[in-house]
């Protein structure tokens, strides 16, 4: 869920960038699409008690003496900031937006193919065809109260991505697996392969191994195959 509603958040900074009409659609299907995800349960509690647990995670690294203590304790500092502003955020996020009967009017169409044409929400066009000024204020309105909530999900996956170290590694013909320690739990999987390579990871797992094949796509007409080739890569287990 947070990485999904990362990749919605950085789609709308990209959108919101410009004030173009069609910037403007784009802004308005992504805060769609956002407030989607929020509607499908507590977002906030969700995030709230992740943080939570990240913060007692670190403080359980403060009798280690092999931890850097100025990166520990702006670590520890993010999150509690964190924490207090999701704390002090009385509503639910998107919620202020269940009233607004133009939102609610573009979101009942936008799930339909060609459900926002001018015959079919002739107000969402009156929209459009105002001035960029105009729009761009809307849209900074609506907006403006769920960057505390991506600002709180990049800290939290900022820290979760930083939390274990690189390892250089080889996929034989393609295949790679790792046994996982019993007690280890891993929250999620870094990969990186080199671009010129052209190949993209297919990850299985469960609580005993992890295994991860590569596989190759050279045209959009054909199927994605099993590379056979090796394939140097670097993987983080990002676990805490």
């Amino acid at each position: 869920m947070l990485l999904r509603l990362e990749f919605l958040f950085e789609q709308a900074c990209h959108s919101l960038e410009d004030d173009s009409d069609w910037d403007a659609r784009q802004s308005l299907a992504t805060l769609l699409e956002i407030l989607e995800v929020l509607s499908r349960g507590d977002v906030k509690a969700e995030v709230h008690k992740e943080l939570e647990r990240q913060s007692i995670w670190l403080g359980r690294l403060e009798n280690n003496e092999d931890i850097d203590r100025d990166v520990l304790r702006s670590e520890q500092v993010k999150v509690s900031e964190s924490i207090q502003q999701l704390h002090g955020s009385n509503t639910r996020f998107g919620h202020y937006l269940k009233s607004n009967e133009f939102i609610t009017a573009v979101r009942s169409r936008s799930s339909l193919p060609g459900g926002l044409c001018e015959f079919d929400v002739p107000a969402y066009h009156i929209w459009l065809e105002r001035g960029a000024d105009l729009r761009q204020a809307d849209l900074s309105r609506w907006y403006e109260p769920l960057w505390l909530l991506r600002d709180a999900i990049t800290v939290s996956l900022e820290l979760t991505r930083n939390s274990a170290a690189a390892h250089s590694l080889v996929a034989e013909t393609g295949n790679y697996t790792s046994n996982l320690q019993p007690q280890q739990i891993v929250q999620m999987l870094k990969i990186t392969v080199p671009r010129e390579h052209q190949v993209f990871p297919a990850v299985s797992g469960g609580r005993h191994r992890i295994s991860i094949r590569f596989l190759e796509q050279p045209s959009t007409e054909d199927r994605a195959k099993q590379y056979n080739g090796d394939v140097p890569f670097s993987l983080v287990m990002c676990s805490l």
